[in-house]
């Protein structure tokens, strides 16, 4: 945690910094843990509610710890449309997990999300950031073998 705070400490000095003070925490420990917000809100001498509330606001920042792999699915109306829902169902029984819950291994947390603005490719899931789309079965048991 020391390491992580030093990164901090340097970031500080720039203006507007708090979004890349979240990063490094996040690249370091996966998520945005207790301890860090309260460090942050130290470094830059603000409130922890401040902190969590700026952290929150992200969907991208974790403040509960996560799987190696975040599976997102996309919530826009386009996906929707053309089967999210299904999409959300068909994750769920493969890894057996629901929305907001990780894998018993800690590889896969399956959570919901906002356009990615790959409408066209709907349905679509992004895993780390990655998108991919549309979802079939095939392509889902293809994306899961990758990160396996």
């Amino acid at each position: 945690m020391e390491k992580i705070m030093n990164k901090i400490k340097e970031i500080r000095e720039n203006e507007g910094s708090m979004l890349d003070a979240f990063m490094a925490v996040q690249a370091e420990l996966g998520y945005l843990a207790p301890e860090a917000i309260t460090a942050i809100a130290g470094i830059y001498d603000t409130t922890e509610a401040q902190v969590y509330e700026t952290a929150s606001f992200y969907s991208y920042l974790y403040l509960e710890p996560v799987g190696k792999h975040v599976i997102r699915v996309c919530r826009s109306a386009p996906c929707c449309a053309a089967g999210a829902l299904e999409v959300t169902e068909m994750i769920g029984r493969r890894l057996g997990i629901g929305i907001g819950e990780t894998t018993e291994d800690g590889l896969f947390t399956l959570i919901e999300g906002e356009c990615v603005g790959q409408c066209a490719k709907a349905p679509v899931i992004t895993v780390d950031r990655k998108v991919y789309g549309p979802l079939t079965e095939e392509l889902l048991e293809e994306i899961i073998g990758q990160y396996c």
